[in-house]
């Protein structure tokens, strides 16, 4: 079962506001939410007097043979920390993250795990696997939601290990607030690639997936674009 936020920019144009998060509170909003389902799952019966939720003497009719994990996907650091006390596996990636922050990640929901339990690490990862290297590479660079990130999310200083800078970046971002994204596909670097993708051939990803392992991923959850046979068979085990 997975249970998160909702997603950033999509959340405003259904009319639900993000900002600011002092009056929003999400970590309010989800531990409630989780305290809930977490007892009906359990068998229990719940009562909160929340101020999202409100619930008196409820119940499940029938408790579930097996309670089905429940997976918190965020990748901010307050709720990383509890997350080991509301789920029992995190989601710390929405599928493009550099295996150097996804260790930072890791580490927030390991130390959690000393007031918590011990829960999976998940982590969605972009992968364009092909035995034609120069098609993959253009087929990501090409990517909206590639160049979305690019443009509009990622700090520079995520892509320092990769050599790149903000003024590597400039053509991506200028081409962005153009709607041009033939032209934003064309003016990124190949460094973005290597720091948040899986695109080349099947041994080198193979080989890539392996530096996500490394940062503590225990449930990479591949998310394939362009010759997604040939992804299934490279990371089928």
């Amino acid at each position: 079962m997975g249970v998160g936020l909702g997603g950033f920019p999509w959340l405003p144009k259904i009319g639900v506001n993000v900002f600011p998060v002092k009056e929003t509170r999400p970590m309010k909003r989800v531990t409630e939410f989780l305290t809930i389902v977490n007892g009906l799952l359990n068998g229990e019966t719940v009562t909160l007097d929340g101020d999202f939720y409100k619930v008196a003497d409820i119940k499940l009719e029938n408790k579930p043979a097996a309670k089905p994990p429940i997976y918190l996907a965020t990748f901010g650091p307050q709720l990383l920390a509890l997350s080991s006390r509301l789920a029992d596996g995190v989601i710390i990636s929405p599928a493009l993250m550099t295996p150097e922050v996804t260790a930072q990640k890791v580490e927030i929901v390991r130390r959690g795990e000393k007031t918590g339990k011990a829960i999976d690490v998940a982590c969605y990862v972009l992968a364009n696997v092909s035995n034609d290297v120069a098609k993959a590479e253009r087929e990501t660079k090409s990517y909206y939601f590639l160049i979305y990130q690019v443009a509009e999310v990622f700090r520079a200083e995520v892509f320092e290990p990769y050599d790149l800078d903000e003024k590597d970046l400039v053509g991506v971002k200028e081409a962005w607030r153009k709607k041009d994204l033939a032209a934003a596909a064309k003016a990124m670097p190949d460094g973005v690639l290597e720091a948040l993708t899986l695109t080349g051939s099947p041994d080198r990803c193979v080989e890539r997936l392996k530096d996500y392992r490394k940062a503590g991923v225990n449930l990479p959850i591949i998310m394939p674009i362009g010759d997604v046979n040939t992804a299934i068979k490279t990371f089928a085990p």
